[in-house]
């Protein structure tokens, strides 16, 4: 179940960039005349790389076509959940979290390897990497206050989505109706009704948020049940449901304890 989510992953706010693949991309295009064509910059040449984070030292970066593979180690006795680089010097930045991925955190002294994708001839090819901050799972942070603090809102508000669909799953569940079909019209409704935790967040220039829309994946999977119960399956739609509600749980279990 949980990787139907991550198949079905949205980004949240706007997205110029792939976490997963750590891919630039351009900012929004503008009107006007077509820009001079880019040199492409020397075989040996390495952008500034550098990190602001003291918990998370820079240990190497190696130039190998089409990535430059960036290691950086976990200094600190905390996990890491999340962690921001801005790839452009105007501060454009990208989020990379952990939470959906295999394993939750960063673990003390582990070495993380982020492959930043590198073209030649790209118009970011010179332009400086800067890992501005990390985010623990106890909910503090190191780095720029204000890039923790951005990180911070955007796993809070997201933390509030998730709780939000379990409460009404659970709620579902309980209902002595629950293995009447067209009552899952009804809890549709209900999840369609999930307010936009993520309106106003503070993203201090992440150009990406990597996180699920929880509204999004839970009506896309209740649909799915629903669409099969038409289609003459016999499965229980509680049990099917309360997959899907643990599976939730497991995840929220993932997040970084803010508020």
């Amino acid at each position: 179940m949980i990787s139907k989510i991550l198949l079905i992953l949205l980004i949240v706010i706007w997205s110029a960039a792939n976490a997963a693949s750590q891919v630039e991309t351009p900012l929004s295009p503008r009107t006007g005349p077509t820009p001079e064509p880019v040199e492409p910059v020397d075989p040996s040449f390495v952008p500034e790389i550098t990190s602001k984070v003291s918990s998370l030292p820079l240990i190497s970066a190696t130039r190998e076509d089409p990535f430059i593979h960036i290691r950086l180690k976990n200094a600190s006795e905390k996990r890491i959940c999340s962690l921001r680089y801005a790839y452009h010097k105007n501060g454009q930045s990208v989020m990379l979290n952990f939470v959906m991925g295999e394993k939750p955190c960063l673990a003390p002294n582990e070495v993380y390897v982020v492959e930043y994708a590198f073209a030649p001839q790209s118009i970011f090819a010179r332009q400086p990497v800067t890992f501005e901050a990390v985010l623990f799972d106890d909910g503090s942070g190191d780095g720029d206050p204000e890039k923790v603090n951005s990180l911070r809102d955007v796993f809070f508000r997201n933390r509030k989505e998730l709780e939000h669909i379990i409460a009404i799953l659970s709620a579902a569940i309980e209902s002595p109706e629950i293995e009447v079909v067209t009552n899952l019209l009804t809890l549709l409704d209900k999840l369609s009704e999930t307010p936009d935790y993520m309106y106003g967040v503070d993203l201090q220039r992440i150009a990406g948020v990597t996180l699920p829309s929880w509204k999004a994946t839970s009506m896309h999977m209740i649909d799915d049940i629903k669409q099969a119960k038409f289609d003459g399956n016999t499965d229980s739609i509680r049990e099917s449901m309360k997959k899907i509600k643990s599976d939730f749980e497991k995840t929220l279990a993932r997040y970084p304890q803010v508020g």
